[in-house]
Order: C-alpha cells, then structure tokens, then sequence
C-alpha cells in the first residue's frame, strides 16, 4: 500500500463477493479518553461452500 496518507486508518473499497461465513474481531479501545470506541481488528471472508 503506498498512497496511505493516515497509518491509522485504512480504506479500501473491494469487489462484491458471496460469502456464506465470516470472522469478525473487535477489541476494547485501550486509549483511556475513549473507553466506549472499539476497532475493528480483523475481518476474513471465507468463499461460500459449493
């Protein structure tokens, strides 16, 4: 990735894919002036079974 201006954010827009399951993290925020915020930590998209 090199047009990143923020290294702590990252957007990126994809193609639309089917998907029959997913994994979904997100931890607690451990800045202390936003304790109710949560970051998304990772996602995976697994192909749907055939």
């Amino acid at each position: 990735m090199k047009d990143n201006q923020n290294p702590r954010s990252f957007r990126k827009e994809i193609e639309p894919v089917g998907t029959d399951t997913f994994k979904l993290v997100i931890e607690k925020s451990v800045n202390p002036v936003t304790l109710n915020a949560a970051q998304v930590s990772e996602i995976e998209l697994y192909p749907a079974a055939k």
